[in-house]
């Protein structure tokens, strides 16, 4: 007797390649997830560096300390804001999963005339798995630089 249709199952050795090629995929997509954490945490480490310069050079153009960086102190944040006195210029939202805090204590950063911090200081990022990355301003010349563990 003929059956009606002929039931053949999977080789082992077709079931582990394909488990292998599955857990290679998956294992690539993990990574590729992680990197994106650190590159997202650069990018805001980055564009505060920007932020930074842009008040310092307000500061010498015109002449006054008036341009402020009002950050976070002390707890971790996601935010920061560019202001003139009392007027927000403008509002930086981190991108998610990445926070960061300070260690100014009077919540701001300001420029003298001649383009020299109010006082040093260090922002440390931190993403969603614990990495951390800290953007120092130095004394005198308010250099703004990303530190990571080598170059400490």
């Amino acid at each position: 007797m003929k059956r009606a249709f002929d039931i053949r199952g999977h080789t082992l050795l077709e079931v582990v390649l394909t488990l292998l090629i599955i857990g290679i995929l998956l294992f690539m997509a993990v990574y590729h997830i992680q990197m994106d954490q650190d590159v997202l945490m650069r990018k805001c480490a980055n564009k505060l560096i920007s932020d930074i310069r842009y008040v310092q050079m307000k500061a010498i153009y015109e002449k006054n300390d008036r341009y402020r960086l009002y950050v976070s102190y002390g707890q971790y944040s996601d935010y920061y804001r560019v202001q003139c006195d009392t007027n927000v210029l403008y509002t930086v939202r981190l991108d998610k999963g990445i926070t960061y805090k300070s260690n100014y204590e009077g919540n701001y950063l300001s420029f003298s005339p001649t383009g020299a911090p109010n006082r040093a200081g260090t922002f440390t990022f931190r993403n969603r798995k614990g990495n951390t990355l800290e953007v120092t301003v130095s004394v005198a010349t308010g250099r703004a630089r990303i530190v990571t563990g080598q170059n400490r």
